[in-house]
């Protein structure tokens, strides 16, 4: 029952805030809440260990439920354009060296098929915003914390954006911690 992608205009890199088995479990079978299903499995399309192991979870060609609400550059709901890549581990946890060596691999593997560049691979905290609520009245980046701690270099990537084009445009209001970690160092 899967839904095809129409094109493949983005990378997100999630971190899985959950060990491997757990992650696995998830990403192909779903999430429950109270033994309620609340997703179904194809959250990604592909898992990577901490020991470097690639797990493919959902072919390619599908949306897989990975980048939830999502903005970048205008575009919402990423699912339809992107493929999604589980980092099993915590956002405030170093990504392993085996990790980096494989998502190096897969990242080179997934650009040259669809002709991306180093700047459409994001992390899902780039991504992610949260809806006008109680705390904050406006749309707003931080709503995610996972692949903050991914190092573009040791992925092999070299080019990134220096902004947020989302705040930019003032389609999102700014969230200055991930601003920090993302855009005022370059």
């Amino acid at each position: 029952k899967k839904i095809k992608r129409n094109s493949t205009r983005y990378i997100i890199v999630h971190t899985s805030e959950c060990d491997l088995k757990t992650t696995l479990k998830i990403v192909s079978k779903g999430k429950q809440d109270n033994y309620k299903w609340v997703s179904r499995g194809g959250h990604t399309h592909y898992v990577i260990a901490r020991d470097g192991q690639t797990f493919r979870i959902l072919d390619k060609k599908y949306r897989a439920a990975h980048a939830g609400l999502s903005m970048w550059n205008g575009e919402s709901n990423l699912n339809r354009s992107s493929i999604g890549i589980e980092l099993v581990g915590y956002h405030n946890q170093d990504i392993t060296a085996k990790q980096y060596k494989s998502i190096q691999l897969l990242i080179k593997i997934l650009k040259n098929k669809y002709n991306l560049d180093d700047i459409d691979v994001l992390t899902h905290s780039q991504i992610a915003y949260f809806k006008p609520n109680e705390y904050n009245p406006y749309k707003h980046r931080g709503r995610k914390r996972c692949g903050q701690n991914f190092d573009r270099i040791r992925a092999g990537l070299d080019k990134s954006w220096h902004y947020d084009p989302d705040v930019k445009a003032g389609r999102l209001a700014p969230e200055p911690r991930l601003a920090a970690i993302f855009y005022e160092n370059r």
